[in-house]
């Protein structure tokens, strides 16, 4: 059984506060006859193969603790998985459902700026929910599946009926040697098989989804056979006999969020992949239909919670082999 646990308050506040200043003058004595260290160096992250994307490296200050983001992330049509190890992402909110796990312990998770840090083994984020992560430097996977699919809709569905804590069955310790081996040197292949056996241990019976509104449904349809369709919302609106303003009513109660919200969220996805094959930022940026790299990086800021430079300095990126997802 997996339940959250929250950050504990302590009763004798007034007893923590002598006790912690006392801990900072010593801690300043200490600082002032001990000479100032030297800034940890970055570490270079090792080649991976060519199915996986590795992520970046990087360390905080000695004063913080340690915040390494290293490892690798597997992307489809539809779905993403990253397992390595994780750091803390500012606050930030993605068109994108995403079960977290703690491979090595637990993570901090919460949810909005004011809200309470609560540590999970595992959790699910829905999709366009405000939320921050701190890895605490354990290795996690995180899945990424897009809502309107079916598998999305599926676990979306769980977390309004079950909540957001995850509890994982006796196949818990197998999927974690699953997912730990995608972390080093396992195929995407292996890596696919591994997201569904975790989807289905997840899932064991899937819910009935709910069915999306078929004009939308077919607009959707049209968005992903092609990156090049990108209309306005008054030539989508147009392609299924409604007004503007209709459309955009009707698009947001089916899948959300605005029309114009769901462009932007594609237009990063394929600034990803178009990364993934080799494209500079600012190349994978103007491929994507962003004004420039400056605006795909505080985009990309404000859905991951990472700059994409993060991503970039040390990291070989290279998509997986496809995957059609209903």
């Amino acid at each position: 059984m997996i339940d959250s646990i929250s950050e504990p308050r302590g009763k004798c506040s007034k007893r923590i506060v002598r006790q912690g200043v006392r801990a900072l003058c010593s801690s300043a004595e200490t600082s002032l006859k001990r000479p100032r260290r030297r800034a940890e160096a970055r570490l270079p992250v090792p080649g991976v193969g060519v199915e996986a994307i590795a992520m970046s490296s990087w360390l905080r200050s000695p004063s913080a603790s340690l915040a390494v983001w290293s490892g690798r992330l597997f992307l489809w049509p539809g779905r993403a998985l990253y397992v390595g190890f994780a750091a803390e992402t500012t606050l930030h909110t993605h068109h994108a459902i995403q079960a977290c796990l703690g491979l090595d312990g637990v993570f901090r998770l919460r949810r909005g700026s004011k809200a309470r840090w609560n540590r999970f083994h595992s959790a699910l984020v829905e999709a366009d929910q405000p939320h921050q992560l701190d890895g605490t430097g354990i290795r996690v996977a995180l899945l990424y599946l897009d809502p309107e699919s079916d598998d999305g809709q599926a676990l979306s569905t769980i977390a309004e009926r079950e909540g957001r804590a995850l509890q994982l069955d006796r196949t818990r310790a197998r999927l974690r040697e699953r997912l730990l081996a995608c972390g080093n040197h396992a195929s995407a292949a292996i890596a696919a098989d591994a997201v569904e056996e975790l989807l289905r241990t997840l899932m064991p019976v899937k819910s009935p989804k709910s069915p999306l509104d078929p004009r939308v449904n077919r607009i959707l349809a049209n968005l992903r056979a092609s990156s090049d369709f990108r209309p306005s919302a008054a030539e989508a609106a147009s392609l299924v006999a409604l007004s503007s303003h209709r459309f955009q009513h009707v698009f947001r109660a089916s899948t959300g969020v605005p029309f114009r919200r769901y462009l932007l969220w594609l237009r990063l996805i394929g600034a990803v992949n178009a990364a993934a094959s080799g494209a500079s930022l600012t190349d994978a940026a103007y491929a994507a239909g962003f004004s420039d790299s400056a605006h795909l990086s505080r985009t990309f800021r404000r859905m991951f919670g990472l700059a994409p430079s993060d991503l970039t300095k040390h990291s070989e990126f290279v998509q997986a082999a496809g995957r059609s997802t209903a």
